[in-house]
């Protein structure tokens, strides 16, 4: 997780995150390795607001809380939606599922990116 999160480092101007976190069997149950992440590296970035999907959204929510990040933390527990809704913003996208989550999130991506936002 700590090497998703230095990819928005890289990115000059402001960005949208996209951060999934499921707990299905594929995943793993145990979520708790969150809390060994460094979200708190998300508040010296330009971020205009992080999107939180999956079936563990709000605990990601309060991780973020918990780490500080000041900007909008929205909680959309439906990843396509989720993932479709980074098209409101101008900055970057910086997406980061988790292994459930990928398929579906490049999926609406790519739907996103060639104009189809459903």
């Amino acid at each position: 997780m700590n090497a998703s999160l230095s990819v928005g480092e890289q990115l000059e101007g402001e960005k949208v995150y996209v951060i999934s976190l499921n707990d299905n069997a594929a995943d793993g149950r145990d979520t708790s390795w969150i809390y060994d992440a460094d979200f708190e590296k998300l508040s010296k970035q330009q971020i205009e607001a992080i999107i939180v999907t999956g079936t563990r959204a709000e605990e990601l929510q309060l991780r973020l809380k918990l780490a500080e990040v000041e900007v909008p933390i929205i909680v959309e527990r439906d990843i396509y939606k989720a993932t479709a809704k980074t098209m409101d913003y101008k900055g970057f996208t910086v997406a980061i599922p988790n292994y459930t989550s990928l398929a579906p999130m490049l999926e609406q991506l790519n739907r996103s990116f060639e104009g189809g936002q459903s």
